[in-house]
């Protein structure tokens, strides 16, 4: 691949890593470089893998999410647990 082809690659590419949402296009005007098919599918694989590292970075973010809220119901559930043991314990007849 040519270096001016991989510098392309490398800077579309981080840019889409970058990026926080939406979907990844990727351009080249075709009277820029002359691409081979070997760079078609270099360029198609590297697109893909931006938008599937994308994908991944969502999925991470909405289970660091998803964590945080367990942990808040965790805290909830202690709390009432404790509190109702309270009750009963104050409202058992004594011996």
């Amino acid at each position: 691949m040519p270096s001016r082809l991989a510098g392309m690659v490398k800077s579309t590419v981080t840019r889409a890593w970058r990026k926080p949402r939406g979907p990844f296009r990727f351009r080249i005007s075709e009277s820029a470089i002359p691409l081979s098919s070997l760079d078609i599918t270099l360029l198609e694989l590297a697109a893909e893998n931006a938008e599937l590292r994308l994908q991944l970075a969502e999925a991470q973010e909405q289970c660091i999410e998803m964590a945080v809220d367990a942990g808040a119901l965790q805290a909830e559930i202690d709390a009432l647990r404790a509190e109702l043991a309270e009750l009963r314990s104050s409202s058992a007849p004594s011996p």
